[in-house]
């Protein structure tokens, strides 16, 4: 939001720029009245701060009125001469040290506004930081150094010290505008947020109420806040007691209750019952020379601003972080309620799936089988694509996650190392929500659900390489990769559970070049052996716990074992073996397990076309050999020779 104002018109723009000249005039006076020395040189300008405040709000359009608001303070101070020739050199230093004030303010604020990008110069750490650099030291070092060249000449100075009128003026103008300027600045950006935006409504007056009765609370604590800040101002510099110190935690916690308006308004309150007890001669600033005392305690003063600005940009950060950081978990639930309806959308198309298939049974069985072979690998691909994209997204915002959550920590360290101690309502939050064992689990967390994205990652690319589909022509392709691939969708099937333990897979795997073949169908050949290895194993389990009436829990561990083994013969041929331990073929029926529709397993367990498709495709699609040796009661073994090359 910009907090700049435009003046449309030409007699808007001369009123304007009037009222500004004659409120500098007029805070000029009330600081000559209020810091009222012997010197020439008021040891307190609280009008520059006016002049660098309107001239951000106005632009370059107000500066006239800072020009002659400067003029109309520097006649009373330096005019009525009697001589004319001394009037004359008074005129020219009322006029120079006018443009010298107009020159540093257009200066000071040129530069704010080409390093700030923002129409609030306090909003952020290092803006706050340029507005104290720009506003609070070009200004004054440009106003007092043409201010001070010019006075050289007035009649009026005598034993004139350049060096010691230069600072008086140099830290007269830094105080003024520290104390003045972020309190206008402060305020015109409440009032915008607050009530200009809702005056643009529709319903504005409705919303002008409602805001006002729920600012009710926090101008009450702003009135409580100012009325306390105004006794200890009034105990430490109207009296002795040296409780000057005290400023520092009750400044902290108005800035913390009331942000930038609050904490403005308490510096600019503290500093005028200051500067008024100091020229009375009170407080702990007060020394024999009040010239002297009230430069001491705007030393003092700018100290105290620096800090409260600076706390007030932090704290400033931290809610926009906190929006920012809302924000985000808005999106991320957004973006989690689109994955499920993803989810959603891929189990309707499962079903879908599943429906096709079951009246697909109509057909034949061959194309039956090699039908649902075609969907289970549309199907995994889809799966396998779906899942990658919210993996990626998630693996790649979970390490940003992690170094937001160690920036907060050490945010949580700082801000305990420099404001200690911490109050009981903090200690005991921190003891309720033990902060020491978050730490220590966040991250360990955080790496916990990376490794679960690796781990789903690693599926995915099973799943896309055992769905590869089949090209026209052959394609180099691993087995080992085909075979990995396999066994990843088969292990819920080898996983132990209620009837049998765990089967153990064993892989022999040797030194197997590159093979060029239809990778979809040897995966499906894969598919059909080590799916029929389970069966097997499975049966033999169940045949041993009817004959000897044993529960699950005291079948051997070991009685499931699925070897596989890869080789390469002559450099010709890869032979792929997969054997198994489990009841085995008899001998009167192994010549017929490759015949079509044949099957040892009962009605509606198999359709018979497994073994058939698995010979077809390795017999007459890759001019290979698929042989079967068993015995019944031991195992059983399929060996596969696949040539190196198809010709």
């Amino acid at each position: 939001m910009s907090s700049r104002y435009r003046l449309t018109s030409i007699p808007i723009q001369l009123l304007a720029n009037l009222a500004i000249a004659l409120m500098y005039y007029g805070i000029a006076e009330l600081s000559r009245y209020i810091a009222a020395t012997a010197n020439v040189i008021t040891p307190v300008w609280i009008a520059d701060g006016l002049a660098v405040a309107v001239t951000w709000l106005f632009g370059n359009q107000i500066l006239p009125g800072v020009y002659f608001g400067s003029l109309l303070a520097s006649i009373f101070t330096f005019g009525n001469d009697s001589s004319s020739l001394s009037n004359l050199i008074a005129g020219f230093c009322m006029l120079g040290i006018a443009a010298g004030t107009t020159l540093g303010t257009w200066l000071g604020v040129f530069c704010l506004r080409r390093t700030v990008r923002q129409g609030y110069p306090l909003k952020l750490v290092s803006d706050s930081v340029k507005f104290l650099l720009c506003g609070g030291l070009i200004t004054p070092i440009v106003n007092a150094t043409i201010g001070t060249t010019m006075v050289m000449f007035s009649p009026k100075m005598s034993g004139f010290n350049y060096q010691s009128i230069w600072l008086n003026w140099l830290i007269s103008n830094i105080t003024g505008i520290l104390i003045l300027t972020p309190l206008l600045l402060s305020w015109n950006h409440y009032w915008q947020l607050n009530y200009i935006r809702c005056y643009h409504h529709k319903s504005k007056f409705a919303q002008i109420r409602n805001r006002i009765f729920s600012s009710k609370l926090a101008i009450i604590k702003l009135f409580l806040l100012t009325g306390v800040i105004c006794a200890v101002s009034y105990a430490t510099f109207w009296t002795n007691y040296p409780i000057i110190y005290i400023l520092f935690p009750l400044l902290t916690w108005i800035t913390f209750c009331c942000g930038y308006p609050g904490v403005t308004l308490a510096t600019f309150i503290m500093s005028l019952i200051a500067i008024l007890g100091t020229v009375r001669g009170l407080g702990r600033f007060a020394i024999v020379e009040t010239h002297q005392s009230l430069l001491y305690l705007q030393i003092f003063i700018v100290v105290v601003v620096f800090t409260t600005i600076i706390l007030a940009a932090v704290l400033s950060e931290r809610r926009e972080a906190e929006i920012n950081l809302k924000i985000a978990f808005s999106d991320l639930q957004i973006i989690h309620q689109e994955l499920r309806i993803r989810t959603q959308e891929v189990d309707t198309k499962n079903h879908q799936l599943q429906q096709t298939l079951e009246e697909l049974k109509i057909t034949q069985a061959h194309m039956i089988q090699s039908e649902k072979m075609s969907a289970l690998g549309n199907l995994v691909a889809g799966v396998a694509h779906e899942i990658h994209n919210p993996v990626g997204f998630l693996q790649g915002n979970l390490q940003p996650a992690l170094l937001y959550i160690q920036d907060l920590f050490d945010l949580i360290d700082i801000y305990h190392q420099e404001h200690p101690p911490l109050s009981d309502t903090v200690k005991n939050k921190i003891k309720a929500i033990d902060l020491e064992f978050v730490r220590e689990d966040l991250p360990k967390l955080l790496n916990s659900m990376n490794d679960g994205i690796d781990r789903i990652e690693n599926i995915s690319n099973s799943l896309r390489t055992f769905s590869r589909t089949d090209a026209n022509l052959p394609t180099e392709f691993n087995l080992h990769d085909g075979i990995d691939s396999t066994l990843l969708i088969l292990k819920h099937r080898l996983k132990a559970n209620k009837k049998r333990p765990a089967i153990e897979v064993i892989k022999d795997y040797g030194n197997i070049p590159l093979v060029k073949c239809y990778a979809g169908q040897i995966n499906q050949v894969f598919m059909n052996i080590i799916s029929n290895a389970i069966d097997a194993i499975e049966e033999k389990i169940e045949a041993e716990k009817e004959k000897n009436s044993l529960p699950s829990s005291h079948v051997s561990a070991s009685s499931g074992k699925i070897t596989i083994s890869t080789s390469v013969i002559d450099h010709q041929l890869v032979k792929i073996a997969i054997a198994d331990n489990g009841t085995g073929i008899p001998e009167e029926i192994q010549e017929y397990i490759f015949d079509p529709f044949f099957t040892t397993k009962p009605v509606g367990k198999g359709t018979g076309m497994g073994m058939s498709i698995s010979y077809q495709i390795i017999a007459e699609k890759h001019c290979g050999k698929l042989d079967c040796f068993s015995k019944p009661g031991e195992g059983t073994e399929f060996i596969i020779h696949i040539p190196l090359g198809i010709g």
